[in-house]
Formats: structure tokens, C-alpha cells, sequence
């Protein structure tokens, strides 16, 4: 029997969650803005989520100089950020990474980001550069399971939030994800009492490699079995990363990245692969910019993208803490 806190929780998260798949529609179909946006999601979360939106829910949250659309606070304290974007826009890696710098800066392990349709929550884990999971999603105009929407919310609502449920959920997800499942089957372990069993019963000696090879290619089925091969799929995709990266660095570190997949393209490092502004390239970068160049060397930048890479390098300055009268006047826009 769950607490009675929880169903409180999913009886309110049931009920109100009812009248906002047309509230949404409508205002997609409207095409509202980023600031209409806002003001849906600040209603679901008071009306849905439970949170008081005059001492819970913060607006325009400061962040090195930047703002986060919302900050969630209980009892004084910053518990997740929400970035918000205009209903209809595709939420894009770009919005992820925005609202990460700001999570990671107040060392906060969970973010959402929405564009009041599309929910999304997700896991941040420390490191260099820091992981990022999707803990879940929801589409809240095609909703086929509403106990599994409800019980989404839940996780991020302010009952389940104040007893940190939502890494009570992530830890057993960890645990129970095929991934894991697969990776201790076909352990050394494992596998070697699987040979035991088999000499017990057939009076057989099978090979390991052998009782691993049949595992993945004629017993195991579904979702299980497009995990059997992930760790070779994980250094394909580790090497394949290492292909898109420019000496060793990710996109994210340079201003200008016409083309993700094309690195010798990428030009003007400003940032470290943690995604923290790195200062001596960041002046660099402005220098490369202007007539002079950088000692004597002028990066030269399509006219319609220079608007584009101008903003990134006026958001670094500013992101950590640059005076307006400090920040080079040739990249203000």
C-alpha cells in the first residue's frame, strides 16, 4: 500500500492533469510564444505539481548571469531548474545544454526541460565532461497509459521531490535496465555456472564462448537481447565520438560549428569539454574575430553566421561574470 502522501499526490496530479491537453492544444495551435509558454507550465506546475507558485516556484532564476526560466525552492533551497521553450519548437541539444550549465553550476543532480507539451526530466552525474541521462518523457497530447503519466509526475511533483523519490526511482531503474540485466549475464561468473549446470545434466564440457554465443544469438529475445552486444556497440560509439571531435575536443567547446560532423570545419575554442568557459581562449576567440586577428591571424567567418557565434562569445563573457564595460565591444550585438 503506497503512503498517503503519494496517492494525495496522484489523486490531485489525476484530476488536474485533466483540463490541460486542450489548454495546450489550442495554444500550439496558436503558435504561443516562449512567455505564453511559461505561464502554462507555471500553472502546471502549482495546479498539478503541487507547488506554491508565489513562494516555490521562482521565476527568471540568476544563474552567472544568465536566467533560468524557473527554479523550483523548497524550504530556501534550489531543488531543479525548468527550462521552458515557446509550445510547438523542437526541443534541441542546444536547450539540454543550457539549462545542464545551470544545473551543474549549483551542483543539482536532476533538470527538466518542456515546451509545455513535451516533458522531459532529466539525470545529471558529475564528471568530466558530466553525464547526462533521460530519466523520462512524456507527451502530454498523446497520453495512451495515464497511470504512467501520472506516476511520471509524481516523481517530480513536490511530495515525491521533498522524500527525493525521483532517486529512489532512478537507482532502481539503474539496476533493472537491460543493460545491467545482459552485463551480469554474461559475466565470467555466471556463464561458468551455466557450464556447471550443463556438465551436470548432459555430462557435457561446453565452452564459455560457446555458451555465450548461443545466449546472444538464439535464446535470448527483446529488449534483452539488443543489449547483449552493448559494450562492443559502446566502443564502436566511443570511436566513432572520437572521429567527431577536434583535438580531442567536442563541439561544444568551439563557436563556430557549421557542419557537427566535419570537426576541421569547427573554429574559435572558448570552452573546456566540461562545458565551462575557458578564458584564455575565450579572449582569443574575440581577438580572432577582429581586423588584427589573433598574432596577426583573422578567423574569417561567414557574414550570416557571425551573428550566431558573436551571441555564444557574449554569453560566455557574461556567464562568468564579466562587467557590460569589460565585455570587447566588436562581439556585442
Amino acid at each position: 500500500m503506497p503512503p498517503k502522501y503519494e496517492i494525495k499526490a496522484k489523486n490531485r496530479i489525476r484530476q488536474k492533469l485533466k483540463k490541460f491537453p486542450d489548454i495546450i492544444q489550442r495554444a500550439e495551435s496558436e503558435g504561443f510564444n516562449e512567455s505564453d509558454t511559461r505561464t502554462i507550465v507555471k500553472e502546471i506546475l502549482s495546479e498539478v505539481l503541487g507547488y506554491d507558485k508565489f513562494f516555490e516556484i521562482t521565476s527568471e532564476f540568476e544563474v552567472k548571469g544568465h536566467y533560468a526560466d524557473f527554479a523550483i525552492k523548497l524550504d530556501g533551497k534550489v531543488k531543479f531548474f525548468i527550462e521552458v521553450k515557446a509550445i510547438g519548437s523542437k526541443l534541441s541539444e542546444r536547450d539540454l545544454f543550457q539549462i545542464q550549465s545551470y544545473s551543474a553550476s549549483h551542483n543539482l543532480p536532476w533538470m527538466l526541460l518542456t515546451n509545455g507539451r513535451i516533458w522531459r526530466c532529466y539525470h545529471l552525474s558529475a564528471g568530466s565532461p558530466p553525464s547526462v541521462e533521460l530519466v523520462f518523457e512524456l507527451d502530454l497530447l498523446h497520453i495512451e497509459d495515464i497511470e504512467d503519466v501520472v506516476d511520471k509526475f509524481f516523481l517530480i511533483s513536490k511530495e515525491a521531490i521533498w522524500k527525493d523519490r525521483l532517486s529512489e526511482y532512478w537507482e532502481v531503474a539503474k539496476a533493472t535496465s537491460p543493460e545491467t540485466i545482459a552485463s551480469c549475464l554474461f559475466c565470467d561468473k555466471v556463464l561458468n555456472e551455466i557450464r556447471k549446470e550443463i556438465k551436470r545434466e548432459t555430462g557435457q564440457n561446453v565452452e564459455i564462448a560457446t555458451i555465450a554465443d548461443i545466449l546472444a544469438t538464439q535464446v535470448i529475445r527483446g529488449n534483452l537481447a539488443e543489449q547483449v552486444g552493448s559494450k562492443i556497440r559502446k566502443e564502436k560509439e566511443k570511436a566513432k565520438a572520437k572521429e567527431k571531435t577536434k583535438k580531442g575536443l567536442p563541439a561544444i567547446c568551439f563557436a563556430y560549428v557549421p557542419d557537427p560532423d566535419k570537426p576541421n570545419t569547427w573554429k574559435l575554442r572558448y570552452r573546456n569539454p566540461d562545458g565551462s568557459v575557458d578564458v584564455n581562449h575565450l579572449s582569443a576567440a574575440v581577438a580572432a574575430l577582429s581586423p588584427g586577428g589573433f598574432r596577426g591571424r583573422r578567423v574569417r567567418i561567414p557574414p550570416e553566421h557571425l551573428p550566431e557565434v558573436k551571441k555564444k562569445l557574449l554569453e560566455a563573457y557574461k556567464e562568468i561574470g564579466t562587467p557590460e564595460d569589460k565585455i570587447p565591444p566588436g562581439i556585442k550585438l
